[in-house]
């Protein structure tokens, strides 16, 4: 008959940190996408950064509405900090969107101007007009960049110690959608800074 071993087996785990939710991994995916554009402020990167923005902000929406529980699981702290960023960018946006209208209007009265060009003095009030709103638009823009500067620069250093894996996935998407968001607007901005060509 066989007799049991009086030695102690030992048996070894390896502990390895649990996957990511799919959701948490798409997040991440557009992040990098984004982090990889040029930051040169051309037409077809300031397209490319605002569609992936739109991509991004969808599946941040996607995840947050997986995390029903994590304003639960937060500080108020790190809630009001996250949630005063997000405010902040949106102001940004809504100045942004702004001046990108006002250019596209200026631009507009400026070809409708040239096309009329009888030789009179209305196209070179025209171009004044241009030129005059575009300087504007240089400091509005400039303005607008300082702030996303400073936002930029600002960062939390809290940590969570009794979040989950999830919650703190969440968190650290956030940060970074806000970090590539800032930087996008930042190449935005510089598009429309673009000094005009003299003729």
């Amino acid at each position: 008959m066989a007799t049991l071993s009086s030695k102690p087996n030992h048996v070894r785990s390896i502990s390895l940190p649990g996957r990511s939710h799919p959701i948490t991994q798409r997040v991440e995916e557009e992040i990098n996408k984004l982090k990889s554009l040029s930051v040169a402020p051309t037409a077809d990167s300031v397209y490319s950064g605002l569609f992936g923005l739109e991509k991004l902000y969808k599946r941040i929406d996607d995840l947050f509405s997986l995390q029903q529980t994590l304003c639960q699981s937060l500080d108020a702290e790190w809630v009001e900090d996250l949630l005063d960023k997000s405010v902040r960018l949106l102001d940004v946006c809504g100045t942004t969107r702004e001046l990108v209208s006002q250019y596209k209007e200026n631009v507009r009265d400026l070809q409708s101007s040239l096309r009329r060009r009888k030789g009179d003095s209305t196209t070179d009030d025209s171009v004044a007009r241009f030129t005059s709103f575009s300087k504007k638009i240089k400091r509005d823009a400039k303005r607008l960049a300082l702030n996303l500067k400073q936002m930029d620069q600002e960062t939390a250093v809290a940590v969570l110690l009794d979040a989950d894996q999830d919650t703190i996935a969440a968190i650290r998407a956030l940060r970074e959608a806000n970090a590539v968001c800032i930087s996008i607007f930042q190449i935005l901005l510089s598009f429309l800074c673009v000094p005009l060509l003299k003729p």
